[in-house]
């Protein structure tokens, strides 16, 4: 029964790679990004948000 586990080592270490350099990534395009975000509501209304993304840069996307 040694042949069913013989690869389990290498695929929960390629399991925490695969976390941590998607973590990493996700957090690196995360954090240069922002929004601009407007909302405005009165008493008892239904409340609407516009926003625009910037990129690191400052420039608007599409």
């Amino acid at each position: 029964m040694e042949w069913i586990f013989e690869g389990i080592g290498t695929n929960i270490l390629v399991l925490i790679v695969t976390f941590l350099l998607g973590g990493f990534t996700g957090y690196k395009i995360g954090i240069h990004q922002k929004a601009n975000l407007k909302q405005s509501a009165g008493d008892n209304a239904t409340q609407s948000q516009t926003g625009i993304i910037n990129n690191y840069y400052g420039d608007k996307q599409k």
